[in-house]
C-alpha cells in the first residue's frame, strides 16, 4: 500500500459524516489519569487506564457502570495491569499482569479464576485468537520467543519471533484485532502479519516511499552491546530525523486501514495519522483535520471511529458540531474526566 505523507490536509467531512460528543462521567470512582485502550462491546466501552492501572465500564453514552477489579493482593485483586482483551465468544473480561497471570472475569465483573503463565520475564500484550486460544506479547531478549500462544488454561501451544529486545519494546501493543483475526507489527516494520496457530503470515505492507525505516538502517543499532547506549542511540534517531517516525499504533475496518506514526518521542508530539482506503486506493494523511483539532484514536469499528478530545482543542469544536453536541462540552473543564468524540465514518 504505497501512501504520499506528504498531501493536503483533509476536511472533517472528507472523512466522516457526522460526530457525537462522548463525555466520560467524572467522579470518585472513576478518576482517569491516561486512555490506554478502547474496547467496544455490546453497547459498552471498556476503557483501560494504564497510568492507575485500572479497567472501567461505561456506556456508550460516558455513563460511568462499574471498575472491573481493583489494586490488592486478594482473590481477583492485581498488584499491576499490563494489558486486557474481551473474550467475544465465552463473554469473559481478560486482564493481563506483567508478571505472567492473567485474571478472568465475566461480564459483570466477577472474578471467575486466574490462569498462570508460561515463564517469561514480562507480559505486555494479549489479544484472542480466531480459535479462541490467548496469544501474549513479551520483550525479551533475541533468543527467547517474543510471541507466545497458551490455551485458555495458560498451557504452552507455540512461541516465535525473535528479535533485538530494545527495537521492539518501542512497542509495547503490537496487536490489533479486526474481523475475528488478531494482527501483528512493531515499530519499525513495515509489513503487518496475522498471527496463526503457529507462526505469522504476511498480510499487507505499508509503503511510505523515501520516508520508510529500512531494515538496513537498523542494522548499526543492533550491532551496539550496551542495551543503555542502544536505546539512547535509538532516541537520538527519532529526536534528529534519521528515523522519521516509529509506528505508534494500528486498526482496520472493512474500509480503512489505519497507522499512527509518531515523529521522534516524548508525549506532546502529535501523531501522523494515516487512513488508507481498501476500496479506493486513496489514503489521508493528518496531524489536525483542516478544522484545527487533533485526532489520537483509540478504538475503531466499521461505523466509527474513537477519539480522545483534548480540552484545548474545544475552541475548535463550535464551528463543526450540531449546537446540541457541542453543548456538551461547555459542562466540561480541566478536571473533568477525558472526554471522547464517536467519529462516523461516511
Amino acid at each position: 500500500m504505497k501512501v504520499d505523507l506528504d498531501q493536503e490536509v483533509p476536511a472533517m467531512d472528507e472523512l466522516f459524516s457526522h460526530t457525537e460528543v462522548v463525555p466520560l462521567t467524572t467522579n470518585d470512582s472513576c478518576l482517569l489519569m491516561s486512555i490506554a485502550k478502547i474496547v467496544s462491546f455490546e453497547d459498552s466501552l471498556y476503557i483501560f487506564d494504564d497510568r492507575q492501572p485500572a479497567l472501567y465500564v461505561f456506556g456508550a453514552d460516558g455513563r460511568f457502570v462499574r471498575q472491573v477489579s481493583r489494586f490488592g493482593q486478594g482473590p481477583g485483586e492485581y498488584s499491576l495491569l499490563a494489558d486486557f482483551a474481551i473474550d467475544r465468544a465465552r463473554k469473559e473480561i481478560v486482564l493481563l499482569s506483567p508478571f505472567g497471570y492473567c485474571l478472568i472475569y465475566d461480564m459483570g465483573g466477577s472474578y471467575i479464576r486466574q490462569v498462570q503463565l508460561p515463564a517469561k520475564p514480562n507480559y505486555q500484550s494479549l489479544s484472542i485468537l480466531p480459535d479462541g486460544n490467548y496469544v501474549f506479547w513479551s520483550c525479551v531478549e533475541v533468543e527467547e520467543e517474543g510471541i507466545t500462544l497458551t490455551d485458555t488454561a495458560g498451557n504452552y501451544l507455540a512461541g516465535f519471533w525473535h528479535n533485538d529486545r530494545i527495537v521492539d519494546f518501542m512497542q509495547l501493543k503490537p496487536f490489533y484485532d479486526y474481523a475475528g483475526h488478531v494482527f501483528f507489527t512493531t515499530a519499525f516494520m513495515n509489513p503487518v502479519y496475522e498471527v496463526s496457530a503457529d507462526s505469522l503470515q504476511p498480510s499487507y505492507l505499508w509503503d511510505f516511499g523515501g520516508q520508510n525505516v529500512d531494515a538496513r538502517a537498523l542494522e548499526p543499532y543492533l550491532e551496539i552491546a550496551d542495551p543503555t547506549e542502544k536505546n539512547e542511540r535509538i532516541l537520538q534517531a527519532l529526536e534528529t530525523g534519521s528515523f522519521p517516525f516509529l509506528k505508534e499504533a494500528h486498526y482496520e475496518n472493512s474500509r480503512f486501514r489505519y497507522v499512527a506514526l509518531r515523529p521522534g518521542v516524548g508525549p506532546d508530539l502529535a501523531w501522523i495519522n494515516v487512513f488508507y482506503d481498501k476500496q479506493t486506493d486513496r489514503s489521508f494523511v493528518f496531524e489536525q483535520l483542516k478544522e484545527g483539532f487533533a485526532v489520537s484514536p483509540v478504538a475503531m469499528t466499521n461505523e466509527y471511529l474513537l477519539t480522545v478530545l483534548n480540552y484545548e482543542d474545544f475552541q475548535y469544536m463550535k464551528d463543526v458540531l450540531p449546537a446540541d453536541e457541542y453543548a456538551k462540552l461547555t459542562a466540561l473543564n480541566e478536571e473533568s474526566n477525558p472526554c471522547l468524540l464517536r467519529m462516523y465514518f461516511k
